[in-house]
């Protein structure tokens, strides 16, 4: 994707398009030209390419489009609402996520406070937002099989707990309840303030989370299938997320957040085996654990 012109400050629509390069060389071709909210390498993707490679779920000024790109159509599938006055019916939608199999996609939908996670198919005629009980606050994450997500809990003011949600039978499952965290003495303080969560290629999740108390050190826990909890990392100043596991499932990629007025810091892996270890990188963010392919 391409910003075609600079963002100014009426928060109104920006030119932007989604190219197609092909990586043996050759001019990028233009698939489609859309409204952007604005592009930057610290927001969250705005356009994915389905698992098969033959459609783009995108975010635009204007809510969520489906390209084909076998024939170059797009299909609005949702609207957001018109600008906000209040919130009542004030409400857009962000960040697409495609199931493993391509079938079902999933969804934020921002409100006036809050947010959630929503469930759609793509394809269908009619769309219709199958709720979850995603809270919106990190990124969710589908399960290797598409059967279960990992989504967070809804509250105001953090994430709370990383919770399971079983497609097939609605169950929820709080999946960080193994963890030896003090129960608040507070009535209706959080435990647990939970900022991201992976799927192990193997099997069980990764979380990484802090207290509600200490939001300078975290911490990364890994669980089995029935979350167990199996081996959690020493704190980690300023962490931010994990990212993946990496591909053989022996350790998990995290980033760490920027230091206040500094600049990046080094992201790291932490190996159950070997404890953590920093990358010898500064980077912004890693985005995503890529397997070597094999010659």
């Amino acid at each position: 994707m391409e910003q075609l012109a600079e963002s100014d400050d009426t928060g109104g629509p920006i030119d932007a398009a989604l190219f197609r390069v092909g990586l043996e060389g050759g001019g990028p071709e233009e698939l489609h030209a859309f409204e952007s909210r604005g592009l930057s390498p610290f927001s969250a993707p705005s356009a994915l390419i389905s698992p098969d490679g033959r459609h783009v779920l995108l975010t635009d000024f204007q809510g969520i489009v489906l390209l084909d790109l076998g024939t170059g159509t797009a299909r609005r599938l949702l609207r957001n609402s018109p600008p906000c006055e209040g919130p009542i019916n004030c409400y857009g939608y962000r960040r697409p996520i495609w199931s493993p199999g391509g079938e079902l996609a999933l969804i934020g939908k921002g409100v006036w406070e809050g947010g959630s996670d929503k469930i759609i198919d793509p394809f269908a005629e009619e769309i219709e937002e199958r709720d979850t009980p995603g809270g919106g606050s990190f990124t969710p994450r589908w399960s290797p099989d598409g059967q279960r997500l990992c989504v967070s809990e809804f509250t105001y003011s953090s994430a709370g707990a990383a919770l399971v949600y079983d497609l097939a039978t609605g169950e929820t499952t709080d999946a960080t309840l193994d963890l030896p965290l003090p129960t608040s003495e507070e009535e209706g303080r959080l435990r647990i303030d939970t900022r991201s969560c992976v799927w192990s290629p193997l099997e069980g999740l990764a979380i990484s989370f802090n207290a509600p108390d200490n939001y300078i050190y975290g911490a990364i826990a890994i669980f089995d299938n029935s979350f167990k909890l199996l081996h959690q990392s020493d704190l980690i100043e300023n962490l931010a997320d994990v990212v993946d596991y990496l591909p053989d499932g022996s350790g998990v990629v995290y980033n760490r957040w920027h230091a206040q007025g500094g600049g990046a810091r080094q992201p790291g892996i932490y190996y159950p085996d070997r404890g953590l270890i920093e990358l010898s990188i500064e980077a912004d963010a890693v985005l995503a654990v890529i397997p070597l392919l094999e010659e």
